[in-house]
């Protein structure tokens, strides 16, 4: 799929995001309806809140994949994330109560330990997500 539009690309690119990381979350708890429920609109306000520094992020992503035209190919742009992100020195970052790992192909987020969360969730300790994760999103991207 090829772009022209930055701003609707932005829109889709945002979109195939919260499918796929919605996705994630059905395989996560599969039997367990309304924890998915509240992770999704968790994820749903997270995305909503941060909408205006995951739009800069992806004007500064789309300046480097786009061709001199101003195109994007989202094969290439999702084939390049993967490839830059396995080449990624692993760094440690902290968001909320969420502790994780980025980088060397892997993103590892560690969850809280505490009663709240293990009552909700489960003692599910951490979830990985690799570039082979990434590369699922041009389904996602194209659909």
């Amino acid at each position: 799929m090829k772009a022209e539009d930055f701003n609707s690309f932005k829109s889709t690119v945002k979109s195939a995001v919260q499918r796929w990381a919605e996705n994630k979350i059905d395989e996560l708890f599969p039997k367990k309806a309304a924890t998915k429920s509240f992770f999704k609109n968790g994820l749903n306000n997270l995305l909503a809140r941060e909408d205006s520094r995951i739009n800069k992020w992806l004007d500064t992503l789309f300046l480097f994949l786009s061709d001199e035209s101003g195109v994007i190919d989202s094969d290439h742009m999702v084939d390049m994330a993967s490839k830059l992100f396995q080449e990624m020195d692993a760094k440690e970052f902290n968001a909320g109560l969420l502790h994780a790992i980025i980088g060397k192909g892997e993103i590892t987020i560690e969850f809280p330990r505490n009663f709240l969360f293990e009552a909700l969730a489960g003692n599910t300790g951490s979830v990985k997500f690799t570039s082979a994760d990434i590369l699922e999103l041009k389904k996602f991207i194209t659909n």
